[in-house]
Order: C-alpha cells, then sequence, then structure tokens
C-alpha cells in the first residue's frame, strides 16, 4: 500500500509540475530591465524562472519524461494489484486451514469452498508473475536512470545560462503559456501544450525571456505570443532598460515597460484593459498609439500590416533596442549524458549538476521502492522455506484407497 500511495502521488505531483504554468510571476529580485535581467541570469549561470513554476523542468523530450513517470506508475498499480491477490490468497490458506476435515471430502464442499480452493492453487503463482512484473518496471526505470535520461536541468543550458535568445527553458514556458491561456474561448489545448515538450514543438516561440516577466495585462502577453508564434524568427518582445524612461519608446505607466512588435494587435484586441497601462501623458506616446491604432483598425479585417504600413517603424523595431552582444553558446554538448540536441547543450561545468525535478524523485523512487521490492522477496522465500503446510495441502503419501 505504501509503495503504491508513493507511486501515485510521485507520479500526480511531478507531472502536475511538469504540466501547466501559473498566470503570476515573482522573482528574487524583482526583474524589471533587460539589464537586470542579464546580470542576473550571468550571475546564476541559469535562466530566471518564476518562483511559482518551482523549477528543475527535464531537459529531455516528452518521450523521456512520459517513460520514466509511466514506469514508476506501472510499478505502484502493480504493487497494488499483488496486495490484493496476497490478501486473498492469505485468506483462503486460513479458511482451509480451519475446515473440517469432512467438508474436504468431495461433493460435501460449497461454491464458495472450491473458489478458495481454486485460488489456493493458482494464487501462488499470479502473484508471483506480479512480483515478477514488479521488479521488470523497477529494472527498466534503474536502466533509464543509470542512462541519465532526463537528469539535466533546462534551466541550465548552455543557451540559458549565456543569456541567449533561444533559451529552450523561456521557450517553453512562453509555448506552455500560449496553449493554456491564449486559446480560443481560453480552454487550455493540452495536446498542443505537450508539443512544448520538444524541440520541434516550442521552436517558433522566443526564448529572449518569460512573457510574465513583460506585462500584468494577460490580453497583451497572448497577442505579443500570437504574433511571436507565427514568426520564428523574431523575439517579439523584451523589457527595455531604465535609461529610455521619459522617452517616446517608454510607453507604460510604472518603473517596467516592455518593447514589442505586436503593439498593433495589442491596440485593436486589447483596448480596454491595456489603455490604463500606457503613459498617455506623455505627447510622443499619445501621438504614437493613436498612430499604430488608426492604421491598425483599417487593416484589422485582412491582418496584413506589416513594413509596407509603417506599423513596425511606428513601434521602433526591435532591432534598434535590441542587446546584440550575447555570449556565444557552445556548438556541441559538453556533457556525456545529455541528449544531442542543440536545445540541450550544457557547458563542461554543468556536467555534474543535482538533475531536473522529474530525475531527482525517479531515482528517489527507485531506490524506496527497490529496496522495499528485496526486503520483501527475503521475507517471502524465508516464510515458504520454513513454514510446514498442512497434510490436506501437501501429502507426500500415495493414494490407497479402492
Amino acid at each position: 500500500v505504501m509503495t503504491f500511495g508513493i507511486a501515485l502521488v510521485l507520479y500526480l505531483v511531478v507531472w502536475g509540475g511538469v504540466k501547466g504554468v501559473p498566470k503570476a510571476c515573482t522573482t528574487d529580485p524583482v526583474v524589471t530591465s533587460d539589464d537586470t535581467l542579464k546580470s542576473e541570469t550571468l550571475t546564476r549561470k541559469a535562466a530566471v524562472g518564476c518562483a511559482e513554476d518551482g523549477g528543475g523542468v527535464a531537459a529531455c523530450e516528452l518521450p523521456d519524461i512520459q517513460a520514466m513517470l509511466n514506469f514508476i506508475l506501472v510499478n505502484g498499480v502493480t504493487n497494488c494489484i499483488q496486495l490484493v491477490f496476497s490478501v486473498t490468497l492469505a485468506y483462503s490458506f486460513r479458511r482451509f486451514t480451519d475446515l473440517p476435515q469432512e467438508e474436504l471430502q468431495y461433493g460435501k464442499g460449497s461454491r464458495t469452498i472450491s473458489c478458495l480452493g481454486m485460488v489456493c492453487k493458482k494464487g501462488p503463482w499470479v502473484t508471483r508473475l506480479l512480483h515478477f512484473v514488479q521488479m521488470f518496471a523497477l529494472w527498466v526505470l534503474w536502466g533509464l536512470i543509470m542512462d541519465s535520461k532526463c537528469r539535466g536541468d533546462l534551466s541550465m543550458t548552455a543557451s540559458c545560462e549565456s543569456y541567449a535568445s533561444d533559451c529552450a527553458y523561456f521557450q517553453l514556458k512562453n509555448c506552455q503559456y500560449f496553449y493554456t491561456f491564449c486559446q480560443e474561448g481560453e480552454v487550455p489545448n493540452e495536446e498542443l501544450e505537450l508539443t512544448c515538450f520538444t524541440e520541434d514543438g516550442r521552436k517558433s516561440f522566443s526564448g529572449l525571456m518569460d512573457i510574465r516577466l513583460t506585462t500584468s495585462n494577460e490580453c497583451a502577453r497572448c497577442e505579443i505570443l500570437r504574433a511571436d508564434s507565427t514568426n520564428p524568427d523574431t523575439d517579439e518582445f523584451r523589457l527595455l532598460n531604465n535609461e529610455s524612461k521619459g522617452t517616446a519608446g517608454w510607453r507604460c505607466k510604472g518603473d517596467t515597460c516592455f518593447q514589442s512588435n505586436a503593439w498593433a494587435n495589442i491596440c485593436t484586441k486589447c483596448t480596454d484593459t491595456v489603455r490604463p497601462l500606457v503613459d498617455f501623458e506623455n505627447a510622443e506616446v499619445a501621438n504614437w498609439w493613436n498612430t499604430v491604432c488608426a492604421a491598425a483598425r483599417r487593416m484589422d479585417d485582412t491582418e496584413q500590416w506589416g513594413d509596407d504600413e509603417g506599423l513596425l517603424s511606428a513601434s521602433e523595431p526591435l532591432a534598434q533596442h535590441r542587446e546584440l552582444e550575447r555570449n556565444l553558446a557552445p556548438e556541441e554538448q559538453g556533457c556525456s549524458w545529455a541528449p544531442d540536441l542543440p536545445s540541450y547543450y550544457y557547458s563542461e561545468e554543468r556536467c555534474a549538476q543535482v538533475g531536473s525535478f522529474v530525475f531527482r524523485y525517479s531515482t528517489m523512487y527507485c531506490y524506496l521502492s527497490g529496496c522495499l521490492c528485496a526486503l520483501l522477496t527475503v521475507v517471502g522465500q524465508a516464510v515458504r522455506i520454513t513454514s510446514r503446510p498442512e497434510p490436506w495441502f501437501c501429502n507426500p503419501n500415495e493414494g490407497t484407497e479402492n
């Protein structure tokens, strides 16, 4: 029961930690500019994630994550089934031990006694088979752990620790947010969210930063990500630095502001919710807003706005502001145990890391369940060798009746 409970809880907790992304995002220290984000990233040598996410996302493809969790679940469920059969078998043996000899004679036993007799005869083989399945699942899980499947932490990949724009951790979080909160009818698309755990499924999203750090406006987040997902070659958003305050580029109220190529869509789709965030007291900002919104509304039916219409120039392209001096990530895998895919490249310094959330908990379960399985196997064999079965159950003498 304990093993099954641990397996079920681990499966739900780990899978729940892998899937889904909260709307809220807090960081320590608070990230208010691109410079702050860059400095904190290079100091940690890892992507700056939200405290609500928990951290420790596995750097491996979806099938590998599912394999580790599924074998944990198979082992736990097999344990539970074996428990039911073992209790039934023990009850059957006990009933037969207390039966009078007269009821054991042919034709005098009830249907219940007949069924219990079948359990006594076939039940041991069923429990042995279940025990074998349990050990096989543990053996496969141990093999995956020894092969270091899903060992790496995605936030510590080379691209993330060097503050590159293709950080797989941010791509994953932006992809998850889009398919969780930005779908039609605000209904999460779980099937598409799972594709975020593959390199191909999330590559269209920006890895420059987490969308939740740009603004608290949910509509603006979704419009930025919608534009980002359709233009994989361009990073659609970034935080502005403090020196931009007071200029036409600083369009937000407060101490944090972002720049995006999707302002035209934000203007037309999020007018009611985003207006309180825009600094209309600045005449240049107010004029820019009216210019972008008016042009965007004229083309809202075709949705073919672009450089030809002057909207991006009115929105000040990111290329004019983006920090170009990025540390180059290695072009090959630095850790022998990590997948040989660019999204999962690590520097050699990261090869001794503790490991991802999935890897750590899978290892813990494998050790715990393995020890319990070995202990119960030894106890079971000891009971089998030392116990003396009743004569009716095992009688070495041959029948002499005519």
